[in-house]
């Protein structure tokens, strides 16, 4: 298994569901209390998790894992969280 993280943007009222989903998958998530959404409607932060799976597709499979709850799911990478690239 290798380590991965994700940058996810989501509206604070759905965190706690968004949460409760990764953590059925073995995934967490951390707000990013640096990053500030302009209009006040969104958090931005970090899911790290681990998988098997070719890069290019675990932006698939957290889509499947967070469908219907409204995360946004921004890049994702393998490799510690701050190599994700901008």
């Amino acid at each position: 298994m290798k380590k991965f993280a994700a940058k996810v943007l989501i509206e604070p009222k759905d965190v706690s569901a968004m949460v409760a989903a990764l953590s059925a998958v073995g995934c967490t998530y951390a707000k990013d209390e640096d990053a500030r959404d302009p209009a006040g409607i969104y958090d931005f932060g970090m899911v790290v998790g681990e998988s098997e799976l070719p890069e290019n597709e675990l932006g698939d499979w957290l889509d499947v894992v967070l469908r219907g709850i409204g995360a946004d799911i921004d890049s994702w990478h393998y490799g510690p969280p701050w190599k994700i690239p901008d």
